[in-house]
């Protein structure tokens, strides 16, 4: 198994695995390599999820291209179901054929190679610092020769897993920041929320207060307004009055002298 599948499965890191999977046929469109790890995920719960449909699956073979290839592996990281993934597969052995044919020969050439090695080095064949008879060490074998086309594949299948797992850790801190930061808005929602309800006591506060400032409010205008009055028409209305009483009182006096001169005549 491999090391990043081992560690994922362990962790059930469902999105680590994920991110494996969905470039690992670029990587070895055989699928030689993955299939026994793909064999143990399947019984991970949690990584597969329903099919949905979303680009329909082309199933004639001589329209499968690399635009199609692009499209299912974007279908596959928004719906990854075990329907695509198993329909990629066999995508895969179309349009990454000349890849499968080469490494299919480089690995047999390295089948062959290890098959005629003989079992002992003579002194003329050893490595540098190896001696005739003792078995040679595997670090002193890997400086003694170059690497086989298969080793080199290997090679860059690790360096392919490196780039992947360095860029899931960025992803995943940058996942973990964004749910702080989600978490700290949703606290402040809600904290926002049950003040607002409808009979919370800081509510029934904030009405109290606003309907005493709307009382003292009131009075402070209804004083302006008794200061700022116009005295020039209060002075008037109280001099018609007066007139209106002097008037009256002539005017009786003026009944009663009438009535007396009426008596004494």
């Amino acid at each position: 198994m491999l090391a990043a599948v081992k560690r994922c499965i362990e962790s059930h890191d469902i999105k680590g695995l994920r991110y494996i999977f969905v470039d690992c046929l670029d990587v070895d469109p055989t699928f030689e390599k993955y299939k026994e790890d793909y064999q143990r995920c399947q019984k991970v719960e949690g990584l597969f999820e329903p099919y949905r449909e979303m680009s329909p699956f082309i199933q004639d073979e001589s329209r499968w291209d690399m635009s199609y290839w692009d499209q299912l592996k974007d279908d596959l990281t928004d719906n990854f179901s075990s329907k695509r993934f198993e329909h990629m597969i066999r995508v895969a052995k179309v349009v990454y054929a000349d890849k499968i044919a080469r490494l299919h020969q480089e690995r047999r050439a390295d089948q062959e190679h290890a098959a005629v090695r003989p079992e002992r080095m003579t002194a003329q064949s050893l490595p540098e610092g190896v001696q005739a008879g003792a078995a040679p060490s595997p670090a002193a074998l890997q400086s003694g020769r170059r690497l086989s086309p298969a080793e080199l594949q290997e090679k860059e299948l690790e360096e392919k897993r490196r780039i992947l797992q360095k860029e899931y850790e960025a992803d995943s801190k940058r996942i973990e920041e964004d749910r702080l930061q989600r978490e700290a808005w949703d606290r402040t929602e809600h904290k926002r929320r049950r003040s607002e309800r409808p009979g919370n006591s800081q509510s029934k506060k904030r009405m109290g207060v606003v309907v005493a400032a709307a009382v003292l409010a009131a009075i402070i205008l209804t004083v302006i307004a008794l200061c700022y009055h116009n005295p020039r028409q209060t002075e008037q209305k109280r001099q018609e009055s007066l007139e209106n009483q002097y008037r009256q009182a002539n005017a009786k006096r003026v009944l009663d002298i009438s009535e007396y001169i009426a008596v004494n005549m």
